[in-house]
Formats: C-alpha cells, sequence, structure tokens
C-alpha cells in the first residue's frame, strides 16, 4: 500500500530525486530517522501537470516495530518550495 500510495507516486513525479538520511536514533522497538530529499517535478505522479520547479523537502519519520515488522509510523516535514508552487 505505501509503495503504490506514496513511493510511485512521488518517483514518477520527481523522476531525479535524492534522498539523504542524515541521521537515524534507534533501539529494538523504535527508530527515528531524519531526512532530507530534493528533486524537479518533471513528471504527472503527484496529479499535477509538471512544472520543472525544484523542490527540497526535509523531515523526520518516527517508526515503531513489533516483532521486526513496522506496526507504526508518522513523518512531519517542511518543503521548499511549498507544494503549491509546484501548481503554479
Amino acid at each position: 500500500m505505501w509503495r503504490s500510495a506514496i513511493y510511485e507516486p512521488m518517483l514518477a513525479a520527481l523522476p531525479d530525486v535524492q534522498v539523504t538520511v542524515e541521521e537515524v536514533i534507534a533501539d529494538e522497538q523504535r527508530a527515528v530517522v531524519r531526512w532530507r530529499f530534493r528533486g524537479t517535478h518533471a513528471g504527472a505522479g503527484l496529479g499535477i501537470p509538471p512544472t520543472a520547479a525544484r523542490s527540497r523537502w526535509s523531515g523526520m519519520t518516527w517508526l515503531r516495530f513489533d516483532s521486526g515488522c513496522i506496526v507504526e509510523a508518522g513523518t512531519a516535514g517542511t518543503r521548499t518550495p511549498p507544494e503549491a508552487a509546484l501548481v503554479a
């Protein structure tokens, strides 16, 4: 579900995406990942026509594991420029 709902549309919209994991803090049950990525809006994967705008995003993802599987996750982040700028 995550792959088809988020990963594939994002990759279609930003085919040159570059992801950098800046920090990971983890134990056996939890992890926090601080990340950033950038890319050019060159495809329609976000449901809007390509704008050729460069976008930078940064944020953190919190994960909780049970028996080696992710059972809970949340992400908070910022976009520069805001996603609304891609619609222009």
